[in-house]
């Protein structure tokens, strides 16, 4: 009796923790209904690569909810109000508990319905879409722009038209080293359904001329699946993204891009690069000390300043993101100083008006720091770093809420105060003109335009 009490009491005691330890794991990875199904049963020292969508669409603000956690920023997905990161699974619980946090999924792989043996064949499509009452009425296409978000595209002569009709390419796949071009086939048969000329199968050896529907449009490839036609979700995102972003006119000039290229002054050509980060016009970009190429702020189509910045490094052929600007702005100036920072002078903020606040990029922590204001408001003016190590800034215009004034003024910032003093303006204001050191020690502004009219007119500080 005694033993068989002592039994019972035992095994109380180890039901009882087999409880409580069911009770605490109950606890620590308690369901929430933000947290997609398949990522509850994440191990909890597994990192997973997850899109994070929130209420509003992110700022630095809420990409240092996922940073304090242990995450890292992939790719910022701004047309689903979301990001693409890489986290802690055991971090998902506390940051679903976030309120500005609306849903977490998983970074899901996409695959070709062809499963890595593309069959597709180009046939009978044109026929299928009455493609010939287009062409009977004179429509082709022209002026009209295509997005291939798919494999990629080869160059081939049925995708040339009066010109080249791939107008812009930018690969989203995880293998790089081939850009945009197809590795896998379905995008480029996509595309010659598209607007094939027809001109690989012209002739009497072919009994049919396999021509694509629209023969003159423009298509912009972005390419999402690699050589074996996968991709993830956050991908064919930031594809569709960049496919809104994108604002071309009728001759496919683009406004905003990521692409990014190299000149070789040896042979005086240009070839391909990796992309940005980001779609951005009016940022700036800044060799620095350690051969790397900072390229901050700027703006997307929809003229809204950025705050990214990102690091080019010429041995990868690579982007990466640093951190951003203090004050997004575009139409800014970077000048790097002699103690190897970069000072960020006015611009356009996020209201579309002038700035006046500066700041300084140290690339040795990454970081932006705060430094003396501007005497006033510009944007679009020049700066240039002088002999004595001080920065000329001149002219541009001031935006405010009621006017729009050119600026003949200019100011001097000393890296050695942080401060700034004004300096004689010049005999015209100007506005997108030149401003450039010269061998004696003065600068010489140039060009540009006034309220009415461009200038042919040049000075010397």
């Amino acid at each position: 009796m005694e033993c068989g009490h002592c039994e019972s009491v035992n095994w109380q005691r180890v039901l009882m923790t087999v409880g409580i330890v069911m009770l605490c794991a109950s606890r620590l990875f308690a369901v929430s209904p933000k947290i997609a199904m398949d990522l509850r049963g994440k191990a909890t020292l597994d990192r997973v690569n997850v899109i994070v969508q929130f209420t509003k669409t992110p700022t630095a603000r809420h990409h240092q909810k996922v940073f304090s956690k242990g995450g890292t920023l992939n790719r910022e997905l701004g047309l689903v109000k979301a990001g693409a990161y890489s986290i802690p699974a055991s971090a998902l619980v506390r940051l679903a508990a976030d309120p500005e946090v609306a849903y977490i999924s998983p970074e899901r792989p996409l695959f070709s319905t062809s499963n890595g043996s593309p069959t597709a064949v180009l046939d009978y499509h044109t026929e299928t879409v009455n493609a010939s009452a287009a062409w009977d009425a004179g429509l082709n296409g022209t002026g009209i722009g295509v997005a291939v978000i798919d494999s990629g595209i080869i160059d081939i002569p049925d995708l040339h038209g009066q010109n080249n009709l791939v107008v812009a390419s930018q690969n989203f796949a995880s293998s790089a080293s081939k850009g945009a071009t197809d590795q896998y086939g379905h995008g480029s048969h996509v595309a010659g359904i598209i607007a094939g000329t027809g001109k690989n199968s012209q002739g009497s050896k072919y009994f049919y001329t396999f021509r694509g529907i629209s023969n003159n449009v423009q298509l912009i490839d972005l390419r999402v699946l690699d050589q074996n036609g996968a991709g993830t979700d956050s991908q064919v995102i930031a594809a569709i993204q960049t496919a809104i972003q994108l604002s071309y006119d009728v001759n496919g000039c683009l406004a905003v891009t990521t692409a990014a290229e190299l000149y070789n002054p040896a042979t005086g050509t240009w070839t391909s690069t990796g992309a940005m980060r980001a779609t951005r016009m009016a940022m700036t970009g800044t060799v620095l000390p350690n051969g790397k190429a900072l390229v901050a702020g700027g703006q997307t189509a929809s003229s809204d300043a950025l705050s990214s910045s990102e690091l080019y490094n010429p041995a990868t052929g690579t982007f990466s993101l640093t951190s951003r600007l203090i004050t997004p702005r575009s139409d800014h100036t970077a000048t790097l100083l002699p103690n190897g920072r970069v000072l960020m002078a006015g611009g356009e903020g996020v209201n579309g008006l002038s700035l006046i606040k500066a700041e300084l990029y140290n690339p040795v922590t990454g970081t932006y720091s705060t430094t003396g204001n501007m005497p006033s408001t510009r944007q679009e003016h020049t700066a240039v770093l002088r002999p004595n190590g001080t920065v000329l800034v001149a002219g541009g215009k001031r935006v405010t809420l009621s006017t729009t004034t050119v600026l003949a003024s200019c100011a001097i910032y000393n890296p050695a105060t942080g401060t700034w003093t004004t300096a004689s303006s010049m005999v015209d204001a100007r506005v997108d003109h030149t401003a450039t050191l010269l061998h004696n020690g003065h600068v010489l502004a140039a060009g540009g335009e006034n309220v009415s009219d461009e200038l042919s007119s040049a000075e010397l500080f």
